[in-house]
């Protein structure tokens, strides 16, 4: 099997579905769709042990979910033993991006920088709402603060380099007083 490093978590089993061992999935992609294109995947538990890999049979959405039948479960009693398993595959996988876009994935962790290249913190975590995207930034007194992601604010962005360039707007980051 792949190393973890090289998975991406693309649904969560959230229960089974019927009695032949269908699976509902909660998908932590922008795509659900995209489980049609998919032929192997790995289960991870929440603990890492006792991964495994596993052929898809069939896939289906249904009411925000995905559905999906796997070779290797084929009974209610056997889908309950993998509720709340991540759903990953390999990195390579992954679908195509327009440039400029990211993966979230791929922004946690980078760290972060003001103009003049003082560091600021790490991004934590990249929250969607309806606006735009927010990026959770740790900065270095362990505050958490939201960044708009706009062009305005998030100037640079090298994944390579693991790091982002923001402008710091009046109040945003208050680097100054270390807020």
């Amino acid at each position: 099997m792949s190393d973890n490093a090289d998975l991406v978590r693309v649904g969560i089993i959230i229960k089974p579905h019927g009695i032949h061992g269908e699976l509902k999935v909660k998908p932590l992609t922008d795509s659900p769709n995209r489980f049609h294109s998919l032929s192997e995947i790995f289960m991870i538990p929440v603990d890492g042990d006792n991964s495994f890999s596993a052929k898809i049979e069939s896939v289906r959405l249904h009411q925000n979910k995905v559905l999906i039948k796997l070779d290797c479960i084929n009974s209610v009693n056997e889908a309950e033993t993998v509720i709340g398993y991540e759903i990953c595959i390999n990195r390579e996988e992954c679908i195509e991006l327009p440039s400029d876009t990211y993966f979230a994935f791929d922004l946690i962790g980078l760290k972060v920088l003001s103009p003049v290249g003082e560091y600021v913190g790490t991004i934590a975590d990249v929250l969607s709402s309806p606006g735009q995207d927010l990026l959770v930034v740790k900065k270095k007194n362990n505050k958490k603060v939201m960044i708009p992601f706009v062009a305005e604010i998030v100037t640079d962005i090298s994944i390579d380099q693991k790091r982002i360039k923001i402008q710091d707007l009046p109040g945003l980051l208050d680097l100054e007083t270390g807020q």
